[in-house]
């Protein structure tokens, strides 16, 4: 009896444990879904203050930049106010005043900042422009030719004084005005007087210790020129008078005008045309001695083959004729 109701009173606790169970149970799915429910709620206001903070900055974007979007200008935007969202204490969402500078304003520093890129572009521009300048002036240069560093010198000073390449130019103007004299002056070495003035007066003024050298050289060579136009007639007069001594066949004729040519210095006007007649008329006399020489008239032949002067391009081969003709006749008189 005592056993039964033991074992009933156990299946009573069974069944009072189970129920017990069951609604822990219950109760624990009921709280974890609770939690689930809260979370999701939770993100849900998450997303939509996130979603706001983000329509509040997109906003503040539009407004700066509403000259870009709208391709007009706006004067005076101020500021965005304040937004706050609340769902609750964890979900606030605050965003504090954004400033916004006025369009105006970022276009007038958006205009200084051009302005100066642009001034900088210019500057390089015009730096490399005028290092261009300098190498096209360099490649003009021929070293025996006065006009080639004139037109050197031209091109170097287009170069402003503002400029950083301005001293570079300078110096290579001073350098080129000093060749340009050097060549005036061996030029005038020559006898070149013209040449040398001409050269001379392509040293530009503004060099100034240079051209004041240049002008006293002109000034030096000037009476120079004026006595070259004097000998000029005079040496004309003479290669005339020289021509009209010679008598075709006559030897001793030749070498009178030869020895009138001759009055014509190096460096004076008519110099070189004397040169010329001095050498065709050693060559007639040459060929009137072989001439005379070939009709066994060896006496004449040597007359005329010394009259053959030094200096002239006959004069080796005649001699090496003289010797011949000399040793034919010793031949003759002993025969």
């Amino acid at each position: 009896m005592v056993n039964s109701n033991k074992s009933h009173n156990h299946q009573i606790e069974s069944q009072i444990n189970s129920k017990n169970n069951i609604h822990k149970k219950a109760e624990m799915s009921e709280n974890f879904s609770q939690n689930i429910n809260s979370d999701k709620y939770f993100l849900q206001k998450l997303i939509v203050g996130s979603s706001l903070t983000f329509l509040v900055l997109l906003l503040g974007v539009f407004l700066t930049n509403k000259s870009i979007f709208t391709g007009t200008e706006v004067v005076g935007v101020g500021t965005v106010p304040t937004i706050k969202v609340e769902e609750d204490a964890s979900s606030e969402v605050t965003l504090s005043t954004l400033p916004v500078a006025s369009s105006s304003e970022g276009q007038s520093q958006g205009k200084t900042d051009i302005t100066k890129e642009d001034s900088r572009k210019q500057e390089e521009s015009q730096a490399l422009a005028n290092q261009l300048i300098l190498s096209e002036a360099l490649t003009e240069l021929d070293l025996v030719m006065a006009s080639s560093f004139s037109k050197a010198i031209i091109k170097a000073s287009q170069i402003s004084q503002n400029d950083p390449l301005y001293p570079e130019a300078q110096n290579q103007i001073e350098r080129w005005s000093l060749t340009i004299l050097d060549i005036a002056s061996g030029r005038a070495f020559k006898g070149d007087y013209d040449g040398a003035i001409n050269t001379a007066k392509l040293v530009p003024v503004n060099v100034r210790p240079i051209y004041q050298e240049a002008q006293l050289a002109i000034a030096e060579w000037q009476p120079q020129v004026t006595q070259k136009k004097a000998n000029k007639g005079f040496n004309e007069a003479l290669l005339k008078a020289a021509k009209e001594k010679i008598k075709p066949a006559l030897a001793s004729s030749y070498i009178e005008a030869i020895n009138d040519a001759r009055k014509v210095l190096p460096g004076e006007p008519k110099y070189e045309e004397a040169q010329k007649l001095i050498t065709e008329w050693s060559n007639t006399i040459f060929r009137i001695a072989k001439l005379r020489a070939k009709n066994n008239n060896l006496s004449e032949a040597i007359l005329a083959g010394e009259l053959v002067p030094d200096g002239t391009p006959a004069y080796g081969a005649a001699q090496e004729a003289l010797a011949d003709w000399k040793k034919q006749q010793q031949t003759k008189k002993k025969n």
